[in-house]
């Protein structure tokens, strides 16, 4: 039966005999609205019309108390004179705020027999004469619970108190509110808590004392991918499907929460589809009133995507954190093979020089040769550093991946062990790649060797394999770059060996300078190899299993330009005695240059600064055919001696010299800038190319 068909006592209460019935019949008509789910407003304006009518020329009001302040705020005065009800909408509580605040202050009833002289009314008594009201009874309603919940009042237009049934009758229904407030906001309060755990994402289960299922929330159907009518009465025992001893586990967390009040922690947990996960798991103990145990409640969080993401996180800071020590090692060791090759050019330059005497004896020669051999040997490990830096001297050209590996494929197999079977796997007619030939060669080199040796006495297998890829978005499996390798076309060049393999903390340090798990100073392998890749603007991959092997996989963007033959050019000497003016601030160097040149005739200047440059070109602009500039000057740089030689004469030409390679020392000047550039440590006969290449210009 619905509230709105209980049965209707007004019309029997007015001509009603007994006031006693006609209120008896009232409080079963508002429980019986309140058993029939009436909401709150509808009931209370039916008590305050039945009262009405029980009472005539009483107004009825109907105050509760406000959640947020102390203040009553007006629910129902379905009689009350518009321009009243609206100003004691809302009324403070306190001990001398009209019948009702002072009521509901007092807890209390307040009854106030004249508005007009009652001091409680001085702030109303103007407003509530001009509406007609004389007198007003107040009653708190009180909760079981003792809490105040609003006030219930009786309005007169006369002057007067209340009689003993009056009395009566107002308890009455103020209880009557009372409990049909306390029904409303019970009510309200379990929706509230009803909506908070059904639309909160984490899972929360209820269990008994007996630790069965007893209540669980949508989110834990959505977690666990069960019913709730599938949950109801299992054990934690449920939750831990994949553990040796389920319920030793669950017991373990059901003593610590007994001990302490609570147990936080993350454990897996295992989806009905069998998806695997880690949750973040708080179980609480419950207690009634009393302190008596009645049950747990377990507050489930999926944080699977979460570790998943820290793991991500954690292996990319690794990553940088190996690229940025890779590239300060970089710029330490290109800093050290830039002055180490000025030291080289003396050496190897006067050896050339000094072999050239043909009054050497036999011994003499002897030692010439092995200090040329020896600064040999030293410039190649120079070039290797420069490779780890990125800043080798490249000569790119347009080439096949798969042609270049074949052609030193008779070299690589007799530099390894015989033991090793070593297979090429090489895809044909791949798209060209832009590269230097040399440092290709090198890369493929270092790593064959570096498999080679990883099998060791064993006899094992290396395999090279290339193919062509497509990389469709950034490709973040590829640990150099470290921020992916950008979507685009790759000659792929794999080196993959059954050999010892390595762990994780190895394989973190393979690429530093000079590591090594065989034994110290082998030297630059795989850092140079890093630094190829990272100069061809590739990508490189390592992959490794202790016991199984290693596979190395270096990716090599495609070039979009065409394959030229190879033209070296005439080599030859300067064609006529030139003019050469020298500015490097290594004396070596410069000793070396001006010895040369003069044995071929040229006439040198030879300045150690830049200042010192700038002053003998100044007094002998118009002889000087030639500049030989060093990049690296101190205090005032090569850009702005060029800038002043410029200046002073247009035409003038000049060629670059670093230990750097051309690339990077090429952005740092605009096209055109210069007519030549030469790689230190450089021979007596380069440096007579580059200079003739530069006066053959224009």
């Amino acid at each position: 039966m619905s509230a709105n068909s209980s049965p209707d006592v007004r019309p029997a209460l007015p001509g009603s005999a007994n006031a006693t019935a006609t209120w008896i019949e009232l409080e079963r008509h508002m429980i019986a609205m309140l058993a029939h789910g009436a909401g709150l407003s509808e009931i209370l304006e039916e008590v305050a019309r039945c009262v009405e009518l029980a009472l005539p020329g009483h107004h009825v009001s109907i105050m509760r108390r406000s959640r947020s302040a102390n203040e009553l705020l007006l629910e129902v005065g379905p009689t009350l004179p518009r321009e009243y009800a609206e100003a004691v909408a809302r009324v403070p509580i306190g001990p001398d705020i009209g019948s009702c605040g002072s009521a509901a202050f007092l807890r209390r009833r307040v009854v106030v027999e004249d508005i007009a002289v009652d001091p409680r009314w001085a702030g109303w008594r103007d407003l509530a004469l001009r509406a007609g009201l004389r007198a007003c009874w107040s009653q708190p309603i009180i909760g079981s619970s003792g809490d105040l919940l609003g006030a219930f009042a009786l309005y007169l237009q006369t002057p007067g108190g209340p009689s003993a049934d009056e009395v009566d009758h107002i308890e009455i229904a103020a209880h009557l509110v009372g409990l049909a407030i306390e029904r409303n906001e019970a009510e309200s309060q379990r929706r509230l808590r009803d909506a908070i755990v059904n639309e909160l994402t984490d899972s929360v289960i209820v269990f008994d004392r007996d630790l069965r299922i007893v209540e669980c929330n949508p989110a834990t159907e959505r977690m666990w991918g069960y019913t709730r009518a599938e949950l109801l009465g299992k054990t934690p025992a449920f939750f831990y499907p994949r553990a040796d001893q389920p319920e030793q586990v669950a017991n373990e967390v059901v003593a610590t929460v007994r001990r302490d009040g609570r147990w936080d922690g993350e454990r897996p947990f295992e989806t009905k589809s069998g998806r695997v996960g880690v949750r973040d798991v708080t179980v609480l103990l419950l207690k009634d009133p009393a302190g008596r145990e009645f049950g747990f409640l377990a507050i489930n969080r999926d944080v699977t995507a979460q570790r998943r993401a820290e793991v991500e996180r954690e292996e990319l800071r690794g990553k940088m954190l190996q690229t940025q020590k890779l590239e300060s090692l970089g710029i330490l060791a290109g800093g050290i093979a830039h002055d180490f090759n000025n030291l080289l050019t003396g050496i190897l330059g006067n050896a050339e020089l000094a072999l050239d005497n043909a009054g050497l004896g036999a011994h003499t020669r002897t030692a010439l040769l092995a200090i040329q051999r020896s600064a040999d040997r030293a410039a190649d490990l120079t070039r290797q550093m420069l490779a780890y830096s990125g800043r080798a001297a490249f000569e790119l050209s347009v080439t096949e991946l798969s042609a270049e590996v074949r052609e030193i494929g008779s070299l690589l197999g007799s530099s390894i062990a015989k033991k090793v079977d070593l297979r090429f796997e090489l895809a044909p007619n791949l798209p060209p790649i832009e590269a230097d030939r040399a440092q290709l060669q090198q890369l493929t080199m270092n790593l064959v060797i570096n498999a080679a040796e990883a099998i060791g006495d064993e006899p094992g297998e290396v395999v090279v394999s290339t193919w062509a890829w497509t990389n469709g978005s950034v490709e973040l499996d590829v640990q150099y770059p470290t921020d992916g390798l950008p979507p685009g076309r790759y000659a792929v060049l794999e080196v993959r060996d059954n050999g010892c393999g390595m762990d994780a903390e190895t394989l973190r340090l393979i690429f530093d300078p000079f590591f090594t798990t065989k034994f110290t100073g082998r030297g630059l392998g795989l850092a140079a190899v890093i630094g190829i890749v990272r100069a061809h603007y590739g990508g490189l991959k390592v992959s490794s299993e202790v016991g199984r092997g290693t596979v190395f996989r270096v990716y090599l963007p495609f070039s979009t330009k065409e394959r030229t033959s190879d033209d070296a050019g005439a080599l030859g000497q300067l064609a006529t005695r030139a003019t050469v003016l020298v500015i490097d601030d290594e004396p070596v160097v410069t000793d070396l240059v001006a010895t040369s040149l003069e044995l071929f005739g040229h006439r040198v200047f030879v300045a150690l600064s830049g200042e010192q440059g700038l002053a003998i070109f100044e007094a002998h602009a118009d002889e000087i055919d030639v500049v030989l500039l060093d990049v690296t000057m101190p205090r005032l740089g090569a850009r702005e001696i060029l800038d002043a030689l410029r200046r002073r004469r247009q035409d003038v030409r000049v060629v670059l010299s670093s230990g750097y390679a051309e690339a990077e020392v090429a952005r740092q000047f605009a096209q055109g800038e210069f007519e030549g550039f030469i790689q230190k440590p450089y021979s007596p006969q380069t440096l007579q190319d580059g200079l003739r290449r530069a006066l053959e210009k224009r």
